[in-house]
């Protein structure tokens, strides 16, 4: 009867004897003839490799890139890796029984398995069986025996006669099965693809002449007024695969593993659709989740209009933000020339310029995954583009989690490199092929082309080194797709999104008349940031760093040189609670009061008197005169105030806070915390700017979510709350008054803010005199004020001088009866002194 040997999955024969070999032949050659490559792949280890030519042609030793799996120990990882994680039984044969001596060997760790793939041994008479084998064919000389099934069961042998063959029929045997294919093994199918393929090479169809400018711009030409953005992209085993995205598409999914050749793949699908489109007629936006390099060397392409890198939750919203209004315009412009699509379009109107716009995203689930909005937000972008000539292409290493209906709905053109997990391989592709590609061969992919229909092929790269000057092919590429630009003075396409918003202005950067530059993604533009006194209380709140201080100075330097329309002059307090000595700067500006710091308590009395009693006089001053009060710091100013000391300063603050407005008084206050702002005030508040705060959530009380405070990186970088938008402040430099800027309103004097001198000369005070029904007397400086007091004194009244010993009685008696011989040269004027004085 015959007498079978089990090689599945975690058996180990030992065949032993003068003909172990042609058992061995007969056992491979057997499993060859009833197993195909999906089911059954073999891998010989041997250091005699030609004892093994006659079985290098079958099926199921042939790897991926064409070679056969007899290899030495040491290549045994390489062809592992080669195989990469394919689902077959695997069955491992071996006549060096030294590859199985050491535990750390390549062979025994890929057997450390127990319960995993086969062992065949191939053993000389003599040679001793590896105590790992549980299966053991003794043979003689002749076609006889021995056989010990399970040598955990018995060592008994049972005798048996074996059946062998020679070289020469497994030759016979080999030739007939190797062109056998078997179509559920995507290895098989990949034996007749190339192991690499370089995109210069799959471009060229008339030597390198084709990719030259001329050649370039003769390709655009041939192609007409509306060409599909395709591309050759790789070779199969029956000839080139090209994806077009109107045909394909209109919108792509790419999945791939690292290492797997995912960049390599967009880059060269990028550079390929650009040679075969003018930027006329087709355009890229590519973003870049995690910031790498891959599209460094696309960005000087004609056709990008706009890379993105590092996108966090703001520029993510930015860039989808960005994509709705481009839609919005290219709706308006098929609106206005009657058309339904952009094909319609270039038929009608041909004189318009309006390219396919091909959005590249890598990393997408990655960036789904951290902005869950943005997945849904995108797929409308998806469903809106189809007629628009918008056309996306998501890029991701981890399809899990990520691949929903929408997704799958909207993008018809999937394909996938090799993927780590096999639910991975059918979510984008519907197959689980993609996670049997080989390690070793990165550029590998698989292309669904329909439910049951799936093509691999091997994708072209771009950045081998293709001259000696150390140039990759994607650079010289590149460089030959910009001189066919210019060749061809082909204009540039228009930018989906404005410029990010540079970290720091100069004066240079900003409009006349602005103060910063305001990010309207909505719009598609950049527009001047304004504010002017007449517009109203201002509030600025932000940590330390952040660039309130630098705001502040910026919004007085520029209230100071600029008119302001609805003021006929304009007095400048600041109010300094941080001490920043910046600030000091603007008291050398016309309408520059003063500049009063925390520590300075005399002077912050009077300030704050000042602009109280400014405040009482209500709206008699508004129609002359603009009073703007600058506080950096408010926050700190009132937490310093509110004692008891300053109690009466606290309430004047916290007036002219309340009723500043209705005055004529402009207030502009920095603030590190929001809570802090006094409800009154941020209720006069409709100018709110918020920068980047320690606490987000802070933001909320303002008008802004805590998701659009801006990062601590960018100081003057601000959320205006009234608009949701973002905004760049200048810097506080050298101003000057420069054509188109106006010039500084004329501005009366007023006096400054000072520090009662301890001796008050009398020639700086007026001369007493008379009014109606009263005597007025100077007396000296008010300390509250700092401006001269004078003591009004009614006709009959009487007053009283009290002071202890050297207080300054004496001289104040002095004073006050030189001064009532000026207010009265006729008068009479008498002196009782009990003692010399």
């Amino acid at each position: 009867l015959p007498l079978p040997a089990d090689l599945g999955p975690g058996c180990r024969l030992a065949v032993r004897g003068p003909n172990a070999h042609a058992v061995a032949r007969s056992l491979l050659v057997q499993l060859a003839a009833s197993c195909g490559p999906a089911d059954l792949r073999c891998v010989i280890v041997t250091d005699r490799p030609a004892a093994w030519d006659c079985v290098r042609g079958l099926p199921n030793l042939t790897l991926p890139g064409g070679s056969a799996a007899v290899v030495a120990e040491s290549e045994l990882g390489a062809a592992l890796a080669e195989l990469g994680d394919h689902a077959a039984h695997l069955l491992f044969l071996t006549d060096q029984a030294s590859a199985l001596a050491a535990r750390t060997s390549p062979l025994r760790r890929a057997l450390a398995d127990a319960q995993a793939h086969a062992l065949l041994v191939v053993l000389a008479a003599d040679g001793g069986g590896p105590h790992l084998c549980t299966s053991v064919l003794s043979l003689a000389s002749g076609p006889v025996g021995r056989w010990v099934a399970d040598t955990h069961t018995t060592l008994l042998p049972v005798p048996v006669r074996v059946a062998g063959i020679g070289e020469r029929s497994t030759f016979a045997c080999t030739a007939a099965l190797r062109s056998l294919i078997d179509p559920e093994d995507p290895l098989s199918v990949a034996t007749g693809v190339p192991h690499d393929l370089s995109l210069t090479t799959l471009l060229s169809s008339d030597g390198d002449a084709s990719l030259t400018p001329a050649g370039i711009v003769a390709g655009w030409l041939a192609v007409g007024d509306d060409p599909n953005p395709r591309t050759l992209i790789g070779v199969a085993a029956d000839g080139a695969v090209d994806i077009d995205l109107v045909r394909d598409g209109p919108h792509g999914l790419i999945a791939g593993t690292t290492g797997a050749g995912k960049s390599e793949l967009l880059r060269s699908l990028v550079v390929g659709m650009a040679a075969g489109a003018s930027p006329a007629h087709l355009s890229f936006a590519l973003v870049d989740y995690k910031g790498g390099a891959t599209f460094d060397a696309c960005a000087a392409l004609p056709h990008v209009v706009g890379v993105i890198t590092d996108l966090d939750d703001q520029l993510a919203e930015r860039a989808l933000r960005s994509l709705h209004a481009e839609l919005r315009r290219r709706e308006g412009i098929l609106r206005e020339h009657g058309a339904t699509d952009l094909a319609t379009l270039r038929a009608r109107a041909p004189q318009v310029l309006l390219p396919r716009l091909v959005v590249v995203i890598d990393e997408f689930a990655a960036l789904v995954a951290e902005q869950p909005t943005f997945l849904h937000a995108l797929v409308d972008v998806a469903q809106r583009g189809r007629s628009l000539g918008v056309h996306l292409l998501l890029a991701t290493q981890r399809p899990s989690g990520v691949i929903n209906d929408n997704i799958r709905a909207n993008t018809n053109l999937r394909l996938a490199l090799r993927l780590q997990d096999t639910a991975d391989a059918i979510d984008v592709v519907g197959a689980p092929t993609p996670a049997l590609l080989p390690r070793g061969v990165p550029g590998r992919a698989v292309m669904r082309l329909g439910a049951d229909d799936h093509l691999t092929f091997q994708t072209a790269h771009c950045t081998a080194t293709k001259t000696t000057g150390g140039e990759s092919e994607l650079q010289v590429l590149v460089r030959a797709i910009c001189e066919a630009a210019l060749l061809a003075g082909t204009p540039l396409p228009p930018a989906p999104w404005a410029p990010v918003l540079p970290p720091v202005l100069a004066r240079s950067d900003v409009p006349a008349g602005a103060v910063g530059l305001l990010d309207d993604p909505d719009r598609q533009r950049v527009a001047p940031l304004q504010w002017a006194p007449g517009d109203g209380h201002l509030l600025i709140a932000g940590s330390p760093g952040a660039g309130v201080t630098s705001t502040i100075h910026t919004l007085a330097t520029h209230a100071l040189t600029h008119d302001d329309p609805s003021t006929t002059a304009l007095h400048v307090y600041v109010l300094d609670g941080r001490g920043d000595q910046r600030l000091t700067e603007l008291t050398a500006r016309t309408g520059c009061v003063a500049v009063v710091r925390l520590h300075e308590r005399e002077r912050l009395m009077r300030l704050l008197h000042r602009l109280r009693g400014l405040t009482r006089a209500g709206m008699a001053q508004r129609s002359e005169i603009r009073v703007v009060l600058f506080i950096d710091g408010l926050d700190a100013v009132r937490r310093a105030l509110d004692e008891v000391a300053t109690a009466t300063e606290f309430d004047a603050l916290e007036e002219v806070l309340a009723n500043g407005e209705a005055a004529g008084i402009t207030i502009v206050a920095g603030v590190e915390h929001a809570a802090a702002v006094p409800a009154g005030l941020l209720a006069r508040c409709a100018h709110r700017w918020v920068m980047h705060l320690h606490d987000a959530h802070d933001a909320t009380v303002l008008g802004v979510a805590a998701a659009r405070v801006p990062a601590a990186s960018v100081a003057g970088r601000l959320v205006v709350a009234a608009s949701g938008l973002v905004a760049q402040v200048m810097q506080p430099g050298a101003w000057s008054t420069t054509a188109g800027d106006g010039s500084p309103a004329t501005t009366p004097a007023v006096a400054g803010i000072c520090i009662v001198p301890a001796m008050v000369d009398p020639g700086a005070l007026a001369a007493g005199g008379r009014s109606a029904d009263a005597t007025e007397l100077p007396l000296g400086i008010d300390f509250a004020s700092g401006e001269a007091h004078a003591l009004h004194l009614p006709d009959g009244e009487h007053l009283l001088v009290l002071g202890g010993p050297r207080s300054g009685r004496s001289n104040t008696l002095a004073r006050l009866s030189e001064c009532w011989l000026q207010a009265h040269p006729d008068g009479w004027f008498g002196a009782i002194l009990p003692r010399r004085s």
